[in-house]
């Protein structure tokens, strides 16, 4: 990553400043020059856990395009606040699609935009959905059954030991639409929520079935 990009944000938040006529316009740009600069080495640090963790070297890691482009979308979800839990989860799709031979800029700005912002209950609600989902008691239901006994597993799991209510749980259940990871199913007295293909791709990129929030 680009040891440069926080003296060239700094840069611009100092004319920004200027230009509206606030004061201590440099000390401002300073002060963020430092903190994207933390942020930066923490993202950093994090993906070179990861990678290590799965016995890939950055220098076995072709400097080309795709990966210069992968690294400044990382760095770019790191700039803008993505928490360790979500850096980590950006850092294990770097390393499945790389393993997989699959690294693309644009396919990993893909998964980046679903994963910079989940909140720590969305990432342990998606995991559960995905892990349990694969469950023999849900699995041997009958179609029609088969929401209704994955959700209540998974509520049984996050309620209340991660998530205080009920209440709390269905509303994290129902911002994670946003993301089309999982998808509304109608059962017999309401509306339950499945896995999407594409929840089963991230996972797998993500190894969300080990992943400890």
């Amino acid at each position: 990553m680009s040891r440069n990009l926080p003296a060239i944000a700094a840069a611009g938040v100092n004319d920004l400043l200027a230009f509206f006529g606030f004061p201590a316009a440099n000390l401002a740009g300073v002060a963020l020059a430092g903190f994207l600069q933390r942020r930066l080495e923490l993202a950093r640090e994090i993906l070179m856990a990861e990678l290590t963790a799965g016995k890939v070297l950055p220098a076995d890691m072709a400097e080309s395009d795709e990966v210069i482009g992968v690294l400044f979308r990382y760095a770019r979800a790191a700039e803008e606040g993505a928490a360790r839990s979500n850096l980590r989860l950006l850092s294990r799709v770097i390393k499945g699609q790389y393993e997989r031979s699959c690294l693309y800029a644009s396919s990993f700005s893909r998964y980046a935009e679903l994963l910079s912002t989940l909140r720590r209950e969305e990432i342990a609600i998606l995991g559960a959905f995905h892990r349990l989902s694969l469950a023999p008691d849900v699995v041997a239901r009958e179609e029609n059954g088969r929401a209704n006994a994955l959700f209540e597993a998974v509520r049984a799991e996050l309620v209340p030991s991660m998530i205080a209510t009920d209440d709390q749980f269905m509303s994290f259940v129902v911002a994670t639409n946003r993301t089309g990871l999982l998808l509304p199913v109608s059962v017999w007295g309401g509306q339950r929520y499945w896995p999407s293909e594409l929840l089963n791709e991230t996972a797998v990129l993500a190894e969300l079935e080990t992943f400890e929030i």
